[in-house]
């Protein structure tokens, strides 16, 4: 258990990090992945994926309020003894480092292409990195402060870029509202749960939070709202670019900007807010690589976090080397990592709440 109690964090800080964490998928290739599996259905996938994670979500929360004081890795030793709480954890931190250097490596690529083309993918990767370290070694409170000063900018940019593209809207677009049929649609939204799956992941900081009530509000409150953004969103890129050419958009958000203007003086809005974009996108990688410390940690039963952040910042960075361009960084490697996690959140949450109920009957008995 982490026991730097001074550095505990309250609602505001936490909810900052769940917000800016899940409202930043808008601008990354998760839309790309919603709209190509779900069609003009795209925009109500996010739904159906939140409400499977939402219940392992409501098991994991039951059985931490059961054990106070622990996080996530803990709960899973708990529960599953020293050799098979090893093993899942171990699973659980090698699922989350392909999330943190596909999601880092695609938003490098975003950053570069789009807006610096004269910089090399691998330098702009690298400071991307180098700035989400800076923030890490903050520790939780650091990076949960600097998201609350952020989070008011980001909602604002947000909330305005709705407001000035409704002119290019077409609500027909929407339709058929099934998409390809209710039955693709579940299965599409089962299959892509594991994107929102960094709530799970979050729980490893339970002992870093003042009490379960402000975690519980905290994460309710940050999660079903990040999950109706998404939904807005998904649905104002169907309205503007239509199905199928918004599926050959690897970029809707920054597409969705570079269409739109103030006026005919104030056309480049994207460049307006790039810097809350690029500040926003470090506090969300900087969290990723304290998370990927936090869990370690508790593997190895370390109350310190920090002094591995370094450590898996490089191994990060370098495996984000590895894929060759973006197609193959979003289109294979970060959709089969999101399918096959998808179950594995689907599934361990209920093995957790099967073990507690023999622990118990055990005890009972």
């Amino acid at each position: 258990m982490f026991k730097a109690t001074d550095d505990k964090i309250g609602v505001r800080e936490y909810l900052s990090i769940i917000l800016i964490t899940f409202i930043s998928k808008i601008t990354d290739s998760t839309p790309s992945l919603y709209l190509k599996e779900g069609m003009t259905a795209g925009w109500l996938t996010p739904l159906i994926s939140g409400a499977f994670m939402f219940l392992s979500l409501t098991i994991i929360m039951s059985l931490l309020k059961k054990y106070e004081g622990k996080g996530l890795i803990e709960l899973v030793y708990a529960l599953l003894g020293r050799f098979f709480g090893f093993i899942l954890s171990i699973l659980i931190l090698i699922t989350f480092l392909f999330f943190a250097f596909t999601n880092s490596r695609s938003y490098s690529s975003i950053l570069t292409i789009l807006f610096f083309p004269n910089t090399n993918i691998i330098t702009s990767y690298f400071f991307l990195i180098l700035a989400s370290t800076l923030i890490a070694l903050l520790g939780l409170k650091g990076i949960g402060r600097v998201g609350r000063i952020l989070i008011p900018y980001f909602l604002v940019s947000i909330v305005s870029i709705l407001i000035l593209s409704k002119n290019e809207m077409n609500i027909r677009f929407l339709y058929p509202i099934q998409g390809a049929g209710v039955k693709n649609l579940f299965t599409s939204g089962i299959f892509l749960s594991s994107t929102l799956a960094e709530i799970v992941f979050f729980m490893t900081f339970r002992p870093m939070i003042r009490n379960f009530k402000e975690f519980k509000i905290s994460t309710i409150i940050g999660f079903l709202a990040s999950v109706a953004i998404m939904m807005t969103y998904f649905a104002v890129y169907l309205m503007c670019f239509d199905y199928p050419p918004v599926t050959i958009i690897n970029y809707p958000f920054q597409t969705l900007t570079r269409m739109i203007g103030i006026s005919r003086f104030f056309t480049n809005v994207e460049a307006f807010f790039l810097l809350v974009w690029v500040m926003i996108a470090v506090i969300r990688y900087a969290m990723y690589l304290y998370t990927l410390a936090g869990i370690f940690a508790q593997i190895i039963k370390s109350t310190k976090v920090e002094p591995l952040i370094p450590a898996f910042a490089v191994i990060t960075f370098m495996l984000g080397l590895i894929p060759e361009n973006h197609v193959i960084t979003v289109q294979v490697i970060r959709l089969y990592n999101i399918r096959a996690t998808s179950v594995l959140f689907l599934t361990f949450p209920i093995l957790l709440l099967i073990c507690d109920r023999v622990r118990r009957n055990k005890a009972d008995g």
